[in-house]
């Protein structure tokens, strides 16, 4: 028997323990390295699957709650729109009328100057006249149209601006005044 010459670790029966060499423990290492970036990959897919989800349902919801809302509406409101529209027409159709006939009843010794009104159907007109006689007259013509109500002169004074007179006008005798009147229901 020839001498052992090579020299081994003494063999312990107790120690069963593998030696693994240098590259399985890289491959190794590699493994559980893959391993937990799979699981963290597919753990943050879940979580962004998860929160897409919640949000689809929320706007689900939202969309429910709106066509809810919509279904709601129901045919008076838009008979409701409809006539608060065709009030509105009339309302506007019934100032052009009267602005028309006010501008018809403008004359060489009556002119306007400036136009107002308000939500409750009043209308102010300022502007000048020749003389007091030419205002009373123009007064008296807007009594006699049935739509117009009330009409009264609130200021009269002498006008003193020649720009706003024409060239036929007596500046002693010109006026300027402002008109107001309101108009009457419509039907």
């Amino acid at each position: 028997m020839q001498p052992n010459t090579h020299k081994h670790a003494p063999h312990h029966p107790g120690n069963s323990a593998p030696s693994w060499s240098k590259e399985t423990m890289i491959v190794l290492a590699l493994t559980v390295l893959v391993a937990l970036g799979t699981v963290f990959v597919s753990w943050q897919k879940f979580l962004v699957f998860r929160a897409n989800n919640e949000l689809s349902q929320k706007i689900e919801t939202k969309i429910e709650t709106i066509q809810s809302l919509a279904g709601k509406a129901d045919a008076s409101s838009y008979q409701k729109a409809a006539v608060a529209v065709e009030k509105a027409d009339q309302y506007r159709v019934q100032w052009s009328k009267v602005v028309d006939k006010l501008w018809k009843l403008e004359s060489e010794n009556v002119r306007f100057l400036n136009f107002s009104s308000t939500p409750q159907k009043e209308l102010s007109i300022q502007g000048i006249a020749s003389n007091y006689e030419q205002i009373a007259r123009f007064l008296e013509q807007l009594k006699q149209d049935p739509e117009i109500r009330v009409p009264f002169v609130s200021t009269i004074a002498e006008a003193v601006s020649e720009g706003n007179l024409p060239l036929t006008w007596k500046r002693s005798e010109a006026v300027a005044f402002q008109l107001q009147f309101s108009l009457s229901p419509s039907p």
